[in-house]
């Protein structure tokens, strides 16, 4: 796979994902975060790590997911997109669950699936798009 394929599965995916994490972030987990972690919250996000953050995730995604999926069946690009949406959520929210003082399992239970189910989708739509069979 080529560079270009490369930043064209980064890119798809990017766009993909950041809907959907748009769309979650303005809605419900807004409610959630605010609900069970209220005054751990900061006043205002820094736009820069949330960038770096997601930048990294898409780098993860492209070579772990869609990459080796290009060579395979459409199914187990979702089936893997899940996979690896739930190791690393599961990775962040276990973490703060173990070293924070006030962590919500249910904002822990909630991200995880959130972000197996997000990630699988936005995996398997963007493989479809590339592959010319969603345009």
């Amino acid at each position: 796979m080529g560079l270009s394929t490369f930043f064209a599965h980064f890119l798809v995916f990017g766009l993909a994902f950041g809907l959907l994490e748009a769309a979650w972030m303005a809605g419900y987990r807004r409610r959630m975060y605010q609900q069970e972690l209220g005054g751990q919250l900061a006043q205002r996000v820094d736009v820069r790590v949330i960038l770096l953050l997601y930048l990294v995730y898409m780098v993860g995604v492209t070579v772990f997911v869609m990459q080796p999926a290009w060579t395979i069946e459409y199914w187990p690009v979702l089936a893997m997109g899940v996979f690896f949406g739930v190791v690393t959520h599961a990775t962040y929210n276990l973490a703060n669950l173990a070293a924070l003082r006030h962590w919500s399992r249910r904002v822990a239970v909630v991200d995880v699936i959130w972000g197996g189910a997000a990630t699988g989708l936005a995996a398997y739509v963007s493989v479809m798009v590339l592959k010319g069979v969603v345009v």
